[in-house]
Parts: structure tokens; C-alpha cells; sequence
């Protein structure tokens, strides 16, 4: 009987700000893959004598970094938007703290590590195995509070967290899944490294939008390749966005008392009299795959990969989800951990309609079904 999906409880700790959780993955069931780990943050904050109102989105700014080994490390902010990206719906919209002094508020704040994408042909190809990652723990780094939220007298709370996991199929490597973010200073920003991309996205960690005066246009450059023949603007990557993966309308609420969750992006300018012809980004979509898409069809960079912006914006922060390669002496390693027969044995690649193929690019980042 497939058992499908179920979660297992991680852990469940205090909030210190500033501070640290590790939370260990070494207890979870075998034989499972996970296609998310879930944290939720169970928040009291409790406003000072001269009180200041918080949006709601700016409360993922306290998860300062969240990191699982190697390939998973960026900001609450940035996982925030990352579940908007991949998802086409925000998946946390906490109601905002109003202003009121020595006020008490609850809110609960959760972000989610996608390993793998609902939307994709074979979402479970990219389910990350617990196993590879007994030795290293999850590790959540909380900002300081005054530096983050300076007129709140205090904040605690409890954090949750949860393994959601479904049966494994048997003798199957996933891919491994890449998160990160950079951050530049200049208009022609380059990020090294060998990578498949499924998601690439602009933003500011501080929550402010972005508008087409700050960033006119974009065009992208994947190992000297130009990947569209101009610039393409601002509203235009929005739009393609909202057309691929956007769920619902793009109207936003920020409201201390019945929030609601843009869904898609805004992406015309405002139609009242007179009204400046501009268009406010919360972040801005650079690379989305299509529903049901296959990592072999996503982006493919050897070496680096150029973003070229025009504008009056110079300092960016950019956040991506990527499948990163694999080298035979990691496969090896891998294989080993999970308990396979022979490590080092013959593989078939296991491709989304699935086929097998024998391509050797494909063998660095597709699942590998291990023959022994």
C-alpha cells in the first residue's frame, strides 16, 4: 500500500534573537524522500512605548539564514518569495503589527524549503533523501531584534519544524537541489559556477518593491550566449510570469487585521488621473520554467551566467533554485549513504516521461536508478 504523504516532526525550540537552532535530521524515517522541509515560527512580539507599525512580509526578515549542507543557504525573505515563484501563490502572509504602544500581538510566520516543485513533469526527481544529510544538521540563524525591529520591546516564540515525506522509490539518486543568493554592487552582475536553473529572481531583502525606473530592463548572457535578442523590460518578465504560473489577482492587502495575498504580480502601471506611468514589483521573475516542466529543458550554465540591467538601481540582491552537477565520486558517496549494493555499480538515468537516456550531461544532475 503507498502510504503518500505524511509529515514527520523535526524538532520544536525556542526563539532567541539574536541566536541559532540546529535541528538534527538523524532520527527521521528510512526510506522516505522529502519534497519539503516546513518552518513555522509561533511568535509573540510585543511593541515598546513608541511604538512602530511592521508589515506582515517583513517578519520573515528574522530568519536571518537557513542552511542544510552545502547547497541550501539564503534568507527567510528569500525562501519567502521562493514559494511565491515556484508555487504561483504566497504561502505566508502574517497579518501586519500595528503601532499601538506595550500592544501584544500573536503571529505566526512559516517558510518552506521546496526541494522539489509541484509543477514539475516528475516533482519527486529532486526529493531529497534524509539520509544524506544525517551528519548536517538544519541551521536557522535569527536576526538581533534591535537591529531588525528597533521600537518592539520584545519577541518570542517557539519553532516548528517538519519533514514532509513520501516512500522512496527503490535504488533512485535524486538530483541535488541548489539554493543561494548573491549580492552585487553594479548593473552587469555575474554568477560562477555550473548549474541547471529552474528559478532565478531579483529582490530586496528589506521587503521595498522595485520599479521599472530602478530596473528598466534585463537580459540574461549564459556562458557568452545572449538569451534574448534585446533587453526585455521589467513588466514584460512579470507578465510571462503571471501568464505561466500566477494564481488568483495581483491585488495585495497588508492589514493588521484581515490580510490578504497578492497572487500575481502587478504587472501595469497605476490607472488613476495622471497617475505616474510605472510599474511596482514586490521582486522581479528572471528565469520561470513552464508547468510540468523537465530539468533537462531548464537552463543549462557551464561557467557563469551574466544579468545585465539597465536603471537607477546599482546594489541587487539575486536568489535562485538550481540543480547543481554531480561528480561520479559524489555519486559514489551518495550511493554508499542511501545503502545501495556496489556504490560504485551502473546506472540507468531516470528522465521525468520516464525513459532512460545515455547522455552524460544529463547523468550530472537527472535522478540515477542504480543498477548494482
Amino acid at each position: 500500500m503507498f502510504r503518500g504523504q505524511s509529515f514527520f516532526k523535526l524538532e520544536q525550540k525556542a526563539l532567541a534573537m539574536p541566536g541559532s537552532i540546529q535541528v538534527s535530521l538523524k532520527e527521521t524515517p528510512q526510506g522516505v524522500r522529502a519534497p519539503a522541509i516546513m518552518a513555522v515560527l509561533d511568535l509573540v512580539i510585543t511593541q515598546g512605548g513608541a511604538a512602530v507599525a511592521i508589515a506582515g512580509e517583513q517578519l520573515h526578515r528574522i530568519f536571518k539564514n537557513i542552511q542544510l549542507g552545502d547547497k541550501i543557504l539564503s534568507t527567510g525573505q528569500h525562501f519567502r518569495i521562493l514559494s511565491h515563484h515556484v508555487r504561483g501563490l504566497q504561502f505566508s502572509q502574517p497579518a501586519d503589527v500595528p503601532a499601538t504602544n506595550a500592544g501584544v500581538f500573536n503571529r505566526r510566520v512559516a517558510v518552506m524549503i521546496p526541494f522539489s516543485d509541484p509543477r514539475a513533469a516528475s516533482p519527486g526527481d529532486s526529493a531529497m533523501r534524509p539520509e544524506l544529510f544525517a551528519q548536517k544538521p538544519l541551521s536557522i540563524d535569527f536576526s538581533d531584534l534591535p537591529s531588525l525591529f528597533p521600537n518592539v520591546a520584545s519577541i518570542t516564540g517557539t519553532l516548528t519544524t517538519y519533514l514532509v515525506n513520501e516512500p522512496a522509490s527503490p535504488l533512485v539518486l535524486p538530483s541535488d537541489v541548489e539554493i543561494g543568493k548573491l549580492d552585487w554592487n553594479g548593473q552587469h552582475i555575474v554568477i560562477e559556477g555550473s548549474r541547471l536553473y529552474t528559478h532565478l529572481a531579483i529582490f530586496n531583502e528589506d521587503g521595498s518593491s522595485i520599479d521599472d525606473t530602478q530596473v528598466s530592463t534585463v537580459q540574461l548572457t549564459a556562458d557568452g550566449q545572449v538569451l534574448s535578442n534585446l533587453p526585455v523590460r521589467l513588466a514584460d518578465l512579470v507578465r510571462y510570469f503571471d501568464w505561466l504560473n500566477a494564481e488568483g489577482g495581483s491585488l495585495q492587502v497588508n492589514s493588521a487585521t484581515a490580510p490578504v495575498a497578492g497572487e500575481a504580480l502587478p504587472d501595469d502601471p497605476l490607472v488613476g488621473n495622471g497617475a505616474a506611468n510605472t510599474v511596482s514589483v514586490p521582486w522581479i521573475p528572471l528565469l520561470t520554467p513552464p508547468p510540468r516542466y523537465g530539468l533537462s529543458r531548464c537552463l543549462q550554465v557551464n561557467k557563469n551566467l551574466v544579468i545585465d540591467v539597465t536603471g537607477s538601481k546599482t546594489a541587487f540582491r539575486v536568489g535562485w533554485r538550481s540543480v547543481p552537477p554531480r561528480t561520479e565520486a559524489q555519486r559514489q558517496q551518495a550511493n554508499a549513504q542511501l545503502g545501495f549494493p556496489r556504490p560504485s555499480g551502473s546506472f540507468d538515468i531516470k528522465t521525468a516521461d520516464g525513459s532512460t537516456s545515455s547522455s552524460q550531461r544529463l547523468a550530472q544532475y537527472l535522478p540515477l536508478q542504480h543498477k548494482g
